[in-house]
């Protein structure tokens, strides 16, 4: 009698020991993906005026750094990370030019403007460059907001492009990728030839629009976009069509937003298909291993109880 009352005990404890730990489990799980990207499209943490600035090569990175004006390794873990400058061009050159480089780096919460009126003038130029995150910065009143020449694999995330000339100034580079911006006040919104580019995020997200979750893939809010949106996501029906220069050729935004990004609320990226149709990552269905530990331990428990009879 007293091994099945002190069996009993057991597996109380243990059902209990597994309760305990669930809430534990989903807050580590949610925080995997929580902060993969953090739009704030206020420049809330501006710290000082910069000059304009040039950076040539890796070399240059390092140099600037050692100068005491950026921080980070240069590494897909640990980037160089130019953050919370006001940058005036002061109606000459670029106001933010890095050429030839293929270091990780981060340019973050910067407000840039007033970049010369040349055509190869920009707010930020990349030229020849590499492994670029661009996120959450203004740029206005440039001949271009953004310039990416001969420059690959670089991602552009939650700006603000408005009465630039030209938004953004793409040709002879693959593989960017440019979502959550908001494009307005703008004369050319897009200036593309001969580039690969992607116009929304590449895996789904959840997030919530007027006060109802949902998940999707999120384009940019382009200002001149007459969208419709019949399901009220706040993903418009009609893509937004991007003509490119000499070719002909375009590119769609497929998700593109209907209103500026601040009217969504970005929680976190979906990680599977599984996931967005509601249901559970693999390896983390915590109600479904709850259930087999909890009939396992009844089952064991009556028959302890038959086995003492």
């Amino acid at each position: 009698m007293n091994s099945v009352r002190s069996m009993k005990m057991k597996i109380i404890m243990i059902v209990i020991f597994i309760f305990t730990l669930v809430p534990i489990f989903n807050s580590n799980r949610n925080n995997r993906n929580s902060d993969k990207i953090n739009l704030v499209n206020e420049n809330m943490k501006i710290s000082g005026i910069s000059e304009k600035i040039h950076i040539n090569g890796n070399s240059g990175w390092l140099a600037f750094k050692n100068a005491g004006n950026c921080s980070g390794q240069g590494i897909f873990s640990d980037p160089y990370v130019i953050e919370d400058l006001i940058i005036n061009g002061s109606g000459s050159d670029d106001c933010l030019f890095i050429e030839n480089s293929d270091v990780y780096f981060r340019i973050e919460n910067c407000t840039i403007f007033n970049s010369g009126n040349g055509e190869l003038d920009a707010g930020i130029n990349l030229t020849n460059v590499k492994n670029g995150l661009i996120i959450n910065n203004t740029l206005y009143d440039n001949k271009k907001g953004l310039s990416l020449s001969y420059s690959d694999n670089n991602t552009i995330i939650g700006n603000i492009f408005t009465n630039n000339f030209y938004g953004i100034y793409i040709e002879y580079s693959d593989g960017n990728h440019f979502y959550l911006n908001n494009i307005g006040g703008i004369l050319h919104a897009i200036f593309y030839r001969y580039s690969t580019f992607t116009f929304n995020s590449l895996k789904k997200m959840l997030y919530t629009y007027q006060g109802q979750n949902y998940t999707n893939y999120l384009g940019n809010y382009w200002s001149n976009h007459d969208g419709y949106d019949r399901d009220n996501d706040g993903i418009a029906e009609n893509y937004y069509k991007v003509l490119a220069f000499i070719t002909g050729y375009h590119l769609y935004d497929y998700y593109p937003l209907m209103e500026p990004t601040w009217n969504y609320e970005i929680h976190r990226i979906v990680e599977s298909e599984e996931e967005a149709n509601g249901g559970d990552i693999p390896g983390y269905n915590l109600l479904f291993l709850i259930c087999m530990i909890c009939t396992t331990s009844i089952i064991l428990y009556k028959r302890l109880r038959k086995s003492h009879k």
